[in-house]
């Protein structure tokens, strides 16, 4: 494709291959699913339209995996460009591992902490619509228990938003009630409605 000044890279697993196995650890030589479906069709019109496609890939960092990919690519008789380590300039890059950066960073740490690739189970549905409410401009506090366990109303602690932070693992609010520490609450975004809430009523209503 001589003169082609437009690029467009894809990522491999993922993208291009089904990836539905995932990684097996048996090499970056073992591929064993099916293409995308639909993504050879994306390609050859890419192709036809005068945009060099390129593949980049983590397995291409051993020569096995660029033989493998070419190979592969063979098997299901798709086309490109390009298979390759590096990130080469582009100008758009197509991966199932990317966040679309809007040039804001409010809430940028919380998206990559819940982050999944359409190949991963997407269990955290309810962990980002936390998250969500957590970060909007209207919760004000949560309400929680000090030890733990299910407590009747004139138990519940009130904890300020201000004083709370997000875990490290993004994966439960923190609660820092003795400086310097270590003691601290937890409150993970699984046991939400049970030990802590944004509102009494929905601790109240995970008992009915």
């Amino acid at each position: 494709m001589a003169g082609t000044t437009k690029t467009v890279v894809f990522d491999f697993d993922g993208v291009i291959n089904s990836y539905k196995s995932g990684w097996t650890g048996e090499g970056v030589d073992v591929i064993v699913d099916e293409p995308v479906a639909g993504i050879k069709e994306v390609i050859d019109e890419l192709r036809q339209r005068g945009y060099e496609v390129a593949i980049v890939s983590s397995r291409c960092q051993e020569q096995k995996g660029i033989d493998a990919i070419n190979s592969w690519l063979n098997l299901y008789n798709i086309k490109v460009d390009k298979v390759c380590a590096t990130k080469l300039p582009a100008i758009v890059y197509v991966d199932d591992r990317a966040i679309n950066f809007n040039g804001k960073t409010e809430g940028l740490v919380e998206k990559i902490c819940t982050f999944r690739s359409w190949t991963e189970p997407q269990s955290n549905s309810k962990f980002k619509d936390i998250l969500d409410r957590f970060n909007h401009e209207g919760t004000k506090y949560i309400v929680g228990t000090m030890y733990g366990g299910k407590y009747p109303q004139d138990k519940l602690t009130i904890i300020s938003k201000d004083q709370l932070q997000l875990s490290k693992n993004c994966d439960s609010l923190l609660y820092v009630w003795a400086y310097p520490g270590p003691d601290y609450n937890e409150y993970r975004f699984e046991d939400y409605g049970l030990t802590w809430a944004f509102t009494p009523e929905d601790v109240y209503n995970s008992e009915n």
